[in-house]
């Protein structure tokens, strides 16, 4: 008995379509969010019923297949305004069509804009769509034809904004009237932190270029309140209506009443530790540099040695349990290290010597603004506005160590001390805590201060030969 063959059954061809008349038209409603009313009605097409083109994917593969894309597209409007007509709906009419397709409508804009008016559909009715899929190669002279269906009174609209070939550079290009935001974006949107931030900026540019947003794909409560909090106008979904041939003429109970909701939607809170700014600030996190640290009992040999074997570390952190207790500035550690003794008095001293006991201690997630804004707020080493005449210093030039005395403090004043000022004509070199004295005799600054004595003589014509300048009198 011989075997019974199948065969499938092919697929009807789209120009064997349109000439039948064998394309329906389906409706899904664009919500206003102010006041809930339906604003229009995007109209979309659909193949045979139970046929395998009867999904619109599948319609637009075989006509791309055919070479009949455009054909295939200005009988879709040709359908959904004819149906629309007979609906007798309110509001506005959007249709999809490619880069082609539109070219074609502005040449031939006479007999589109006759058949709508003989169907009863004005052309400030109807909004046209760009499509996603279609890419424009020459933006320049595709401009004349949006500018020719506008002058006829419809609206353009960027469909599907965020994908594929919907770009901002066609935003800026073309300055859309509507731009429909993809689904992608407003899908889980209370949920993800990442398309919430996308969608804000689009809502930031919108506010500039002067156009108006439609959130697609709303399909759940939570995901319109977060969209209707962000202060976008519009939105279309599953949750407003499943696109129908006879789709509603007002918005569902249920819709209705998620609009007019009064709590306030909670924003998704970023998954990383990324701060958000107005001005787009960058997280500190990028600019973090890994560098070796130095532990608490580390002497200042140790950092000596570390700051010659890297030349290009600027700063040591010293840490305590893995904890930043302290901060090693390179320039004026080696400043400091260079006067003379240092190396001989605090070399094998602890290293906290030198450092800054109160760094500026930050979290990767705060950005670089608000680095500068708390530095500004912070005082400089921490230190407290003197009072007058609290004196830190003797009456005969020695330091004097304060409670309050810093190693950084230390170290400006020792040095200040030995570039200037021994009235005494004694240096006293405290160390700290100890208060190890070291006496040495400043000869040269005394030749300093008698030259200068010579000087202002000279200058006031007092100076005779005999001049005698005796030493002070407690060095008699």
């Amino acid at each position: 008995m011989p075997q019974r063959s199948f065969s499938t059954i092919a697929a009807p061809r789209i120009v064997d379509l349109i000439a039948q008349r064998d394309l329906s038209a389906v409706f899904q409603p664009i919500v206003d969010f102010d006041d809930g009313a339906i604003l229009g009605y995007e109209g979309l097409i659909r193949g045979p019923a139970g046929s395998a083109l009867e999904a619109p994917y599948a319609l637009f593969a075989q006509a791309a297949a055919e070479g009949s894309v455009i054909a295939l597209e200005r009988a879709a409007a040709h359908t959904c305004i004819e149906a629309f007509a007979k609906l007798k709906y309110e509001g506005k009419l959007f249709l999809n069509f490619s880069a082609g397709a539109i070219r074609q409508l502005a040449d031939n804009r006479e007999d589109t804009f006759v058949m709508l008016r003989n169907m009863g559909v004005d052309a400030e009715r109807i909004v046209i769509e760009l499509t996603e899929q279609s890419a424009i190669p020459d933006v320049a002279s595709f401009l004349p034809a949006i500018s020719m269906l506008r002058m006829a009174g419809a609206q353009f609209a960027l469909d599907d904004y965020g994908t594929a070939n919907a770009s901002m550079n066609l935003w800026v290009r073309l300055q859309p009237d509507v731009v429909k935001i993809d689904r992608f974006f407003i899908h889980d949107i209370a949920s993800d932190p990442l398309k919430f931030e996308a969608v804000k900026a689009m809502q930031h540019f919108a506010a500039a270029s002067g156009a108006r947003l439609v959130a697609e794909g709303i399909e759940n409560e939570a995901d319109l309140i977060v969209v209707r909090d962000m202060g976008i106008a519009c939105g279309q979904g599953y949750f407003f209506g499943k696109p129908h041939a006879h789709p509603p003429r007002k918005v569902s109970d249920d819709a209705r009443e998620a609009l007019r909701a009064g709590h306030i939607a909670v924003f998704p809170e970023a998954t990383r530790a990324v701060s958000a700014s107005p001005s787009g600030g960058m997280a500190s996190a990028k600019m973090v540099v890994h560098a070796p640290a130095l532990p608490r009992n580390a002497t200042n040999n140790d950092v000596l040695e570390l700051f010659n074997r890297l030349p290009n570390l600027h700063a040591v952190a010293v840490v305590e349990h893995n904890e930043p207790v302290a901060l090693i500035n390179r320039r004026a550690f080696m400043d400091r290290y260079a006067l003379p003794y240092h190396r001989e008095l605090f070399g094998k001293r602890p290293c906290l010597l030198f450092a800054n006991a109160s760094p500026v201690v930050i979290e990767k997630s705060m950005t670089v603004e608000d680095m500068a804004k708390r530095q500004v707020r912070r005082p400089r080493h921490g230190r407290k506005p003197r009072a007058r005449g609290d004196r830190s210093t003797h009456r005969g030039g020695a330091l004097r160590e304060s409670a309050d005395f810093s190693a950084g403090q230390y170290s400006d004043q020792l040095a200040h001390h030995a570039a200037a000022q021994p009235r005494s004509g004694l240096l006293r070199v405290l160390r700290r805590p100890e208060s190890l004295q070291a006496v040495q005799r400043p000869v040269r600054l005394l030749a300093r201060r008698r030259s200068a004595e010579v000087r202002r003589a000279r200058a006031r014509g007092s100076l005779r030969s005999d001049t005698r300048f005796s030493r002070p009198r407690r060095w008699r």
